[in-house]
């Protein structure tokens, strides 16, 4: 959900362990702890509240390997995953970036840019980018800067969603050149998400609520106004003026009281709030040379009375006229195996294979021999 960031077992995070549950910590945060403690000097403070203690410990947990999930994955899935995403980078002559999230990620300046600034450097000489996306969203800012630098680090941007791209990770599809969407894949609507602990408790809601209910008021008023502006008529042969002159009190006194429950400052606020998102949208679809970049922008965050709606191919197609296309049959059965990867994520590129070159025996350095048989096979 757009401004919803929730922290993870991959950021940055200070865990408590009792005596015994030492022992069961993965062995990289073993090592990790003794690589920190030899940085900082074995007689630092700091150093010596990392030691293993007697009765309770405080242990630095760093974030998950950024590239690659491989330890989380199975083995046989993670191979697999790899190679399919291989033959359609040889197919539609790509390269694909995954952006895959677990249940529990969100899109969050935490630990979302902090691996794509890691991998900043293999975005080089990229001329067709693909971003195999799968995402609930997350926070609207994050989304807006990485879409921008997939963006500015290729000539044309693709992104493809197999099941879902929603709220903020719709925000990222807006760059795209082309969104290719599958039978089961969907967007969503861009009105932020906030919290208010204080009156609301923990769970979000959106700003757009308010609005609503103030559109809901407006019509309200003036049907009851019609409505017993036509009774008067009807019933008691007044004229006009003087029916309305009777009505509008009546109206008044009804609609007064809800109205003076309505706090401008966090209306305000709200609007503030919503603004941002749809100011975001704008500008990552006149990147991607949208017609309507700001009709459609109001459209995301406006339009659509729940934050979960579905939005598929269709409604994609029809209504918001994006860039969307859809994505070939074959090309998602062989993607299946990500789905086992949704459950814990998986961020970057896939290693391609290096090419080998066998010199035959007394060729000279820098020659390359070809077999016969490859000689012929090309013959």
């Amino acid at each position: 959900m757009m401004g919803a960031c929730r922290r993870s077992l991959r950021t940055p995070l200070i865990r408590t362990f009792l005596p015994g549950q030492l022992s069961r910590l993965p062995s990289e945060n073993h090592s990790q702890l003794r690589s920190l403690r030899g940085r900082l000097g074995e007689k630092s403070q700091l150093a010596s509240a990392l030691r293993p203690p007697r009765q309770l410990s405080l242990v630095l947990v760093g974030w998950w390997p950024m590239a690659t999930r491989k330890n989380l994955i199975a083995p046989n899935d993670f191979e697999l995953f790899q190679k399919a995403i291989l033959r359609l980078e040889a197919k539609r002559k790509s390269r694909i970036f995954c952006f895959i999230e677990g249940p529990s990620d969100r899109l969050c300046p935490i630990h979302t840019f902090p691996r794509i600034f890691t991998l900043r450097k293999q975005f080089q000489n990229i001329k067709t980018l693909e971003i195999l996306i799968h995402s609930g969203g997350g926070d609207a800012r994050t989304a807006y800067s990485i879409a921008k630098f997939f963006r500015q680090h290729c000539k044309t941007l693709n992104v493809i969603v197999p099941f879902q791209a929603k709220s903020a990770a719709t925000l990222m599809c807006l760059a795209a050149d082309n969104i290719y969407l599958s039978e089961f894949g969907e967007l969503g609507p861009l009105d932020v998400q906030v919290t208010d602990p204080l009156e609301r408790g923990a769970s979000q809601f959106s700003p757009l609520d308010e609005f609503k209910s103030l559109e809901f008021l407006r019509e309200y008023a003036v049907e009851s106004l019609d409505y017993f502006t036509g009774l008067l008529l009807e019933q008691s042969g007044m004229s006009i003026k003087e029916a309305l002159h009777e009505s509008i009190p009546c109206i008044t006194a009804m609609i007064k009281p809800l109205y003076e429950k309505i706090d401008p400052l966090q209306f305000g606020e709200h609007r503030r709030m919503l603004s941002e998102g749809e100011e975001y949208a704008k500008r990552l679809l006149k990147l991607a040379k949208h017609p309507n970049s700001a009709k459609v922008a109001a459209k995301l965050v406006e339009k659509y009375p729940a934050h979960d709606f579905v939005i598929d191919f269709h409604e994609a197609l029809d209504e918001l006229e994006l860039p969307v296309r859809k994505l070939d049959r074959v090309d998602f059965e062989a993607i299946q195996p990500m789905v086992s990867l949704t459950n814990e994520g998986f961020y970057g590129f896939v290693k391609q294979k290096k090419q080998v070159t066998r010199r035959k025996h007394g060729a000279k350095k820098g020659l390359t021999v070809i077999p016969r048989a490859a000689t012929r096979a090309t013959a």
